[in-house]
């Protein structure tokens, strides 16, 4: 076992031990492999985990208090881990950004539209679309990044829908969310990649409830699909000309 894997392992049986240990409550299975949910962590939740200490760590290095997502200690391994592992086997991965946008009156009744609990619904969306195998943390006030591990440019914008569907079937009003996406190149490392992810995020428009997205998101999409090879130039230029033709 290489020191990356026997790294992520240790964090791994760290963050499910104190997870275990913690949820007492109910859990739900997602659709995918093997994700559980603790009951802090189902949409809607408002309950703080508590803290343990269990093998010494302090809870707060593991888990985000919040959200439940990776906290600052377990994610800056987790980065440090996933680059050395990309370099050295060349497999995919993919940085994406999250961030709520406006958030008006009544985006969320049952939750009180407050930015907080939005957030847990978010963060409740992400793990029960997701695998257990991706990483995100919660970055205040309104943006959670992550890697999908295993995944392609195309993967990474099917997963990013899984996500808004989920959230816009439990949220809903004047709230809007938007999202960037890059590739992991070898040599460059995660953090590069979730800069590129962020610059992204901030040329997109926000995308609203009950739509498929605006114009330049689609194009943005189709382009990222095109510079990591998974269509040809003539077929970016036929998706290309359709999209615009619906201006």
């Amino acid at each position: 076992m290489s020191d990356e894997e026997l790294l992520r392992n240790t964090i791994e049986s760290l963050i499910h031990g104190s997870q275990s240990a913690e949820s007492t409550g109910e859990q739900r299975e997602s659709p995918g492999a093997e994700t559980r949910v603790p009951h802090w962590r189902v949409a809607g939740a408002t309950e703080v985990p508590p803290s343990t200490g269990d093998f010494g760590v302090p809870q707060a290095a593991l888990r985000d208090r919040l959200t439940g997502l990776y906290g600052p200690s377990a994610w800056t391994q987790l980065i440090a881990s996933e680059t050395a592992r990309i370099e050295r086997y060349q497999r995919p991965a993919v940085a994406i950004q999250l961030e709520l946008g406006q958030i008006g009156t009544g985006a969320d009744p049952r939750s009180e539209s407050t930015p907080e609990a939005l957030i847990v619904e978010l963060a409740a969306a992400i793990v029960t679309s997701t695998r257990r195998t991706d990483g995100y943390t919660f970055l205040a006030p309104k943006r959670i990044q992550g890697i999908l591990i295993e995944t392609s440019a195309e993967g990474a914008v099917a997963c990013i829908h899984r996500i808004r569907d989920r959230f816009f079937s439990v949220v809903r009003g004047p709230v809007t969310l938007r999202a960037g996406h890059h590739r992991v190149n070898a040599g460059a490392g995660v953090q590069a990649a979730l800069g590129k992810a962020e610059e992204q995020l901030y040329r997109r428009e926000a995308s609203s409830p009950g739509t498929e997205g605006s114009i330049r998101e689609k194009l943005t999409e189709l382009k990222a699909l095109r510079d990591d090879g998974l269509i040809d130039d003539a077929e970016y230029d036929a998706k290309r000309n359709e999209v615009l033709r619906r201006l």
